[in-house]
Parts: C-alpha cells; structure tokens; sequence
C-alpha cells in the first residue's frame, strides 16, 4: 500500500537546480558572477517545476533583482559617508537570511508561503 503523503506534490523531490540556486546566490557574495548564472538557471527551471518549486525559483530570482537594486544603491551611495558600506552589510545578511530560509524551505519540501515577499518570505 503506498503512503499517501507520497501522492503530495511536495513529495517530489527537488533535484539539484534550487538548491544550486541558492548556493550560488552565496558564492556570489565573494564571486559576484555566480549570482547571474544562478538567477539564469532559475529562469530555465522554473516552467518545468512542480508548483511548490516554482514557488522556489520565483523567490530565487526576485531575490536576485532585490539584491542588484540593493547593490546599485550601495554603490552610488558609497561616497556618503559610509551609508554605501551600510547597505553592502544589511545586503550580506538579508541574502544570507533569504538563502538559508530557502534551503530550510527546500529541504523540506516545502514551497515559500509569499515568493514575492521582499523580505523572507514567511506568510503574511
């Protein structure tokens, strides 16, 4: 008899597309190139993705466009008085925050409640 939690679309398992995603988001945190290639392989996956996964990449590339536009303001506001080096750390730790989320989420099975969310996520 099969279990029927198995019949769930978060049963599925993930693959190793999302998690690449995120992994590559934090490598770019020292290799600022790896965000694109990330933020590419979201855009590619995420039509043949079960809804919950979908769930992942639309949160993967809105954190990639968050986290550029955060960059662009931390770089034009670099000659304020550190206000630039401010927003560059707030930025480290709102991706890192958003990475683990995910990941936690991920390993899990379990699709994020408010993909859209320029937070992390959580529910409304």
């Amino acid at each position: 008899m099969q279990d029927p939690a198995q019949n769930t679309p978060t049963a599925q398992a993930p693959g190793i597309a999302p998690w690449l995603v995120y992994i590559l988001y934090i490598v770019s945190l020292f290799i600022g190139l790896t965000a694109v290639i990330g933020v590419i392989a979201a855009y590619m996956q995420r039509t043949n993705a079960p809804e919950w996964l979908q769930s992942h990449y639309r949160f993967q590339i809105n954190t990639f466009w968050i986290g550029l536009l955060a960059f662009l303001a931390a770089v034009i506001t670099l000659p304020l008085y550190g206000v630039g080096m401010l927003i560059g750390a707030l930025l480290t730790i709102w991706l890192l925050a958003r990475c683990i989320y995910g990941m936690r989420q991920l390993s899990a099975h379990e699709p994020i409640p408010n993909p859209e969310a320029w937070l992390f996520g959580w529910h409304r």
